[in-house]
């Protein structure tokens, strides 16, 4: 088992070494280019006027359990219906 820590570390010290952009110091800056939050509601159907009509944002995805709305070109947020969503094991994509 010690063998195979050391192995692991030795091959991790090649990876980052061997790398000469990452043993320079010299990564890419960390940006965050979109983001969305989500939000988990009781009733879906009760708070879509107001995230549509009230707010007047554009539906970006429509399924029966989950909308998302735009609020900027690299931003969203998420509406969940929550008994939905728990019981759900299917993955969410965005085309």
């Amino acid at each position: 088992m010690v063998f195979f820590i050391r192995l692991i570390t030795l091959i991790g010290l090649l990876f980052f070494t061997a790398t000469p952009s990452l043993a320079e110091g010299k990564m890419p800056p960390f940006s965050i280019k979109e983001n969305i939050v989500m939000l988990y509601y009781k009733d879906l159907a009760a708070v879509e006027p107001f995230y549509e009509d009230t707010l007047g944002l554009k539906k970006t995805f429509n399924q029966d359990w989950s909308k998302i709305y735009q609020l900027t070109p690299t931003s969203f947020i998420g509406l969940i219906q929550k008994a939905k969503a728990a019981s759900t094991k299917r993955n969410l994509t965005m085309p």
